[in-house]
C-alpha cells in the first residue's frame, strides 16, 4: 500500500488544493518600489487583489498569460490592486540585495510597487495553498476582506480570463 503525503517537494501532476473561501495566509515584505506590504492588512485598500506566486524564471510565462490581460483591463481602477510575488527561499541579505537591483533594472518602474520578493520560509505556503510545481504560477482573486474568492494555477486560457474578469467584476459592481 502506498500512501501519498503532500511535502515540500514538489511534483508536476499534483494540482493546488481548493482554497476559495479560505483566508489568505498572512504574508509581509517590501515592494521593489520600498513600500511595506503586509497581507492580509493590504487588501483593505481594494475591493479587489489578483495576487501570483512563482517559484522559479519557468513560471514567468504563466505570469505575462494572467497578469498582462487583467492589469490591462482594470488598469484604470484604482479599487484594484495586482501583486506579483516570487518566492526565492531563504537567502543572504547580500544576494537579496543584489537579485532586488537586478529585478529593478529589468521590471518597468510603474510595477515596481506591484513586485514583492519573498525570501524565506517558503514550505508554510506551498503547504497551506497547495503550491506543488516549481515551473507553475499560482494565482488567487482576493476580497477587501482577505478571503480567496477565486484561484488559478498554470497558463490562462480565455474561457479561464473570462471567469477570473467575471468574479472580479462582480466585486467592483457592489
Amino acid at each position: 500500500m502506498v500512501i501519498l503525503l503532500q511535502s515540500s517537494v514538489f511534483s508536476e501532476d499534483v494540482a493546488m488544493k481548493v482554497v476559495v473561501n479560505q483566508p489568505f495566509l498572512a504574508q509581509s515584505g517590501e515592494s521593489l518600489a520600498g513600500n511595506a506590504l503586509v497581507f492580509p492588512d493590504h487588501f483593505k485598500l481594494y475591493d479587489i487583489t489578483f495576487v501570483a506566486y512563482g517559484f522559479s524564471r519557468k513560471s514567468g510565462d504563466d505570469f505575462d498569460s494572467w497578469l498582462k490581460p487583467f492589469q490591462e483591463r482594470y488598469k484604470a481602477d484604482s479599487n484594484v490592486f495586482f501583486v506579483s510575488i516570487p518566492m526565492i527561499g531563504k537567502l543572504p541579505k547580500w544576494i537579496l540585495k543584489q537579485m532586488k537591483k537586478g529585478m529593478k533594472r529589468g521590471i518597468d518602474v510603474s510595477l515596481h510597487s506591484h513586485q514583492m520578493i519573498y525570501s524565506g520560509n517558503a514550505k508554510l505556503y506551498q503547504d497551506y495553498y497547495g503550491f506543488s510545481n516549481k515551473k507553475r504560477g499560482y494565482f488567487f482573486l482576493v476580497n477587501s476582506e482577505g478571503t480567496i474568492v477565486w484561484q488559478g494555477e498554470g497558463k490562462s486560457s480565455d474561457d479561464l480570463l473570462k471567469e477570473l474578469f467575471l468574479i472580479s467584476d462582480s466585486f467592483l459592481l457592489k
